[in-house]
């Protein structure tokens, strides 16, 4: 079977793609199972939904700052918090 790499997912910023990962599971079923080919059909299909992600998310990042970002995690903790309060309210 293929060679699998260190899949340690401590930091995975910068390392890999989600695309690369694909390709390398496509490569091995491909390879050493043959006649799998609904597996490598679906591989293929979330190859491309993942190039599309790749493309919109860059297409978004275009257009906000950095600091965009720290923006949407505080919108993101308060909406959370306000549930979280808004449930211990209903009990």
């Amino acid at each position: 079977m293929g060679s699998i790499r260190d899949t340690s997912h401590k930091d995975v910023r910068g390392m890999r793609t989600i695309c690369e990962v694909h390709r390398e599971i496509y490569d091995i079923l491909a390879e050493e199972m043959p006649e799998r080919k609904d597996i490598i059909n679906r591989l293929e299909e979330a190859y491309g939904m993942a190039k599309k992600m790749d493309r919109r998310l860059r297409y978004y990042a275009e257009g906000y700052d950095d600091d965009w970002w720290e923006q949407q995690s505080k919108k993101e903790s308060d909406w959370r918090h306000e549930l979280r309060q808004s449930r211990k309210k209903e009990r």
